[in-house]
């Protein structure tokens, strides 16, 4: 019968002895930026900016949902 330990929601230890990082999906970080981007430079390259950090964030939203992973509020903020 085995426990889970985490630690500061890096690292989790189970009880057999097995070290797992809990991580976060990139893609939900660039389309976090890419976001964030679209709104600076609006009247430039804006638009295209913000339709690749759709697009990306929705890639993301998919990876985590699938792969059980982090960053679903930075996804979601990014397709927002």
């Amino acid at each position: 019968m085995g426990y889970i330990i985490n630690i500061k929601g890096l690292i989790t230890v189970s009880g057999e002895g097995v070290l797992k990082r809990n991580v976060s999906n990139r893609k939900a970080l660039t389309s976090l930026v890419f976001g964030i981007l679209s709104i600076i430079f609006y009247f430039c390259v804006g638009i295209i900016l913000g339709v690749i950090g759709l697009i990306v964030g929705i890639v993301a939203l998919k990876e985590i949902k699938r792969f059980k992973q982090e960053g679903r509020k930075r996804a979601t903020i990014g397709v927002i």
